[in-house]
């Protein structure tokens, strides 16, 4: 019977990541790698806001200033 460990390495050995580079079109393995990252990390869901912001509060230690 194998350990966890050693059946999750097994798994990890035997997969193919989707996007890795095998040497392909780099600008078109480039664009769809993007493409995934940035629907991974959401960034189709920014808003983009006004960065006319107010300061509430603000505090200063000897290290640093807490805004």
């Amino acid at each position: 019977m194998k350990t966890a460990c050693e059946f999750n390495r097994e798994i990890i050995r035997e997969t193919n990541p989707l996007l890795s580079y095998s040497g392909e079109n780099f600008n078109e393995w480039q664009k769809k790698a993007r493409e995934k990252l940035s629907s991974l990390l959401g960034i189709d869901t920014f808003k983009i806001v006004d960065d006319d912001l107010d300061i509430e509060y603000e505090t200063e230690t000897e290290k640093a200033t807490e805004i």
